[in-house]
């Protein structure tokens, strides 16, 4: 008698495995989108915040709209497709100021660096479209995260002089 109870457990083991997997594996899916879309966000949170450090050498020259997505792309994981820069202004709010760094090597005969600090006002809405890692449930959760910036930063560069 104990043995037909055994077989009739394994089978129900079975069944109850093949009611629990399918929820499971959604909750695992679902930490795992929604925790990949947090970071997205963070990314570009964290790529705005940092936008001094990653701006162009040339962006006095280039359009705004491609000096702030340069900027954003740089060293980040985010997706270039997403991304949408929109009504972005770079402008120099005043000219270069050249500090001398080290006055007393130049008396002595050495080397002298300056360094140089410009000021910028920096501002655009960026657009990044958050999609899913599971490209088939991106037309049910994508979110079009929208942030809009204005910044004003000191760049300061050093160069040497001759």
């Amino acid at each position: 008698m104990k043995e037909g109870l055994r077989h009739k457990s394994k089978g129900s083991a079975i069944v109850e495995n093949a009611f629990v997997l399918p929820f499971f594996l959604l909750v695992v899916f679902a930490v795992l989108t929604f925790g990949w879309m947090a970071f997205e966000r963070a990314s570009v949170d964290n790529q705005i915040e940092q936008i001094v450090n990653h701006l162009p050498d040339n962006y006095t020259t280039a359009r705004p709209a491609d000096v702030i997505r340069t900027a954003v792309l740089e060293d980040s994981l985010l997706d270039p497709s997403c991304l949408t820069i929109s009504d972005a202004v770079v402008k120099q709010t005043s000219v270069a100021k050249v500090i001398d760094m080290d006055p007393i090597a130049k008396n002595l005969g050495g080397e002298s660096s300056r360094k140089g600090a410009t000021d910028l006002n920096v501002k655009a809405t960026v657009t990044y479209k958050l999609k899913p890692l599971i490209p088939w449930v991106d037309e049910l959760i994508a979110v079009d995260y929208v942030r809009t910036f204005n910044q004003a930063l000191a760049i300061e560069r050093e160069f040497e002089i001759s």
